[in-house]
């Protein structure tokens, strides 16, 4: 099955157990972790996410990005292994607040801000994605943030059921994550052009495989 480790990770439990575990090991603090407005049996997603079969590709963030320059360069990358022919062609959508909008000069023209979304907006949106990006900072300043802190969007992007396009640096807590899930599409490089290759790549590789 495809993801196979997936619907392991795509629980409520497993979450919130990470979350803990390293608000534990950071402050010598135990805690309890409450995800608002989620069903305390159910799991995140009820179906095993797949690679897309049609172009463009959709890839999606909502809400904050930490770097905004690294996303920029990112979104530029793959847009250069696109004409070079080594990637689809794709959209890559930003929601969330104003204040959210990503600050990028000049604006990748793959790029798009949806603007806020309401409750049901935005499940429609990240559930329609084929991969949700989810970016964790490399800079030094913000190392123990990186290390310690989950975004808010991990739960949401599981439970919508779709691929999680992760671009965090190695010693992060999304890093370990996914490392300790065995999830695809994890992306420890600081420079987004090594970043895109990895990632065009992986999906090359996964897409003749499914």
């Amino acid at each position: 099955v495809f993801f196979k480790n997936y619907c392991a990770a795509a629980s409520r439990d497993v979450v919130c157990d990470a979350m803990r575990r390293y608000f534990l090991e950071m402050t010598g603090c135990d805690a309890a972790v409450v995800i608002p407005d989620l069903d305390e049996t159910a799991p995140f997603s009820d179906r095993l996410p797949a690679m897309p079969v049609s172009e463009p590709i959709r890839i999606h963030n909502t809400g904050m990005v930490y770097d905004h320059e690294l996303l920029r360069g990112f979104v530029e990358a793959l847009e250069e292994l696109r004409n070079a022919g080594r990637f689809p062609a794709f959209e890559f959508g930003l929601s969330g607040p104003a204040p959210f909008r990503p600050r990028m000069s000049p604006w990748p023209a793959p790029a798009k801000w949806l603007g806020w979304h309401d409750t049901e907006q935005h499940w429609r949106t990240i559930r329609g994605a084929d991969f949700l990006y989810l970016q964790h900072p490399f800079d030094a300043a913000r190392e123990l943030f990186a290390k310690t802190s989950f975004p808010s969007k991990l739960s949401a992007y599981i439970r919508a059921g779709v691929p999680i396009l992760f671009h965090a640096p190695e010693s992060s807590s999304m890093a370990g994550f996914a490392s300790a899930h065995g999830l695809p599409f994890l992306f420890c490089q600081s420079d987004p052009r090594e970043a895109a290759g990895a990632f065009a790549r992986e999906y090359s590789r996964r897409r003749k495989e499914s």
